[in-house]
């Protein structure tokens, strides 16, 4: 991650889990059936999640991610969740 992207990120960890917080990312459930990228430009990505829980229920999460090059290796330099958990009916 770049380092303004590695900021935001220990942010919404602390939101998450106070001052006294460690890198959580998530929890057991639901977790990741499947995935899609796609490509939105040179520096972009669209990531589409297909998730599920035991019940099974399934859900479906977007996120954007951008690129940056820094010292000769690409880096996380923005990421935006863009749909989280809307549940669908089924597996596609």
């Amino acid at each position: 991650m770049s380092a303004e992207a590695k900021e935001k990120f220990i942010e919404e960890q602390k939101t998450v889990s106070g001052t006294d917080w460690n890198y959580v990312l998530c929890c057991s459930s639901p977790w990741v059936v499947e995935f899609e990228i796609e490509r939105k430009d040179e520096h972009s990505v669209m990531i589409t999640y297909l998730t599920q829980t035991s019940e099974p229920r399934y859900y479906k999460s977007v996120e954007v991610i951008s690129f940056r090059e820094e010292n000769g290796r690409a880096v996380v330099d923005e990421y935006e969740t863009v749909l989280e958990d809307e549940e669908v009916r089924e597996a596609e």
